[in-house]
């Protein structure tokens, strides 16, 4: 009898192993505190605090108040940036300063975006697992890169666009 108790133990924890082996945590870190970061990725997306303006995507982000509290410091301008959990992000957007209008930057879900604005009109938009680099010193710049792309883009004149497909590894000068 307890021979078949012990087999059947064994049973369901070989059943549960995979649920548990599925659930992403990190070396040293809590239940407890793997469940508030889930619960964070979950909350409505804010920037600077606040819900996030229509028009502007940014699913599943939310603002990180110091990176905003340490470019101040600097004083440089931060614009609506938006970055989520897993991201590492940087905005910076000195366009005020000059008498420009301020820069937009939102990155997708797994990302590292860089976004430097100096002119009114710079605008980067990262899909989720995209690597990109954006720097317009120019007017009226974009660049939309695909899910998975590697994108280095450098338009120092007015009216340079560079698209990339998903997959794609783009670079444009």
């Amino acid at each position: 009898m307890v021979g078949r108790r012990a087999v059947g133990l064994f049973a369901t924890l070989a059943l549960l192993a995979p649920v548990v082996a599925g659930c992403e945590m990190f070396a040293g870190e809590s239940w407890e505190e793997a469940k508030r970061k889930a619960e964070e990725q979950r909350r409505p997306p804010t920037v600077g605090g606040a819900r996030s303006t229509p028009g502007v995507t940014t699913a599943g982000t939310a603002a990180t108040k110091t990176a905003d509290e340490t470019l101040a410091a600097l004083g440089i301008i931060q614009g609506p940036g938006s970055c989520g959990a897993g991201k590492s992000c940087t905005m910076t957007c000195p366009a005020e300063k000059m008498g420009g209008l301020p820069c937009t930057h939102t990155c997708g879900a797994g990302s590292r975006c860089t976004s430097a604005c100096e002119t009114a009109g710079c605008r980067q938009t990262c899909a989720a697992g995209a690597n990109c680099t954006f720097v317009c010193p120019g007017g009226k710049c974009i660049q939309t890169c695909g899910a998975g792309a590697s994108c280095i883009f450098t338009c120092p004149t007015k009216n340079c666009v560079q698209r990339c497909a998903s997959g794609a590894s783009c670079t444009k000068t």
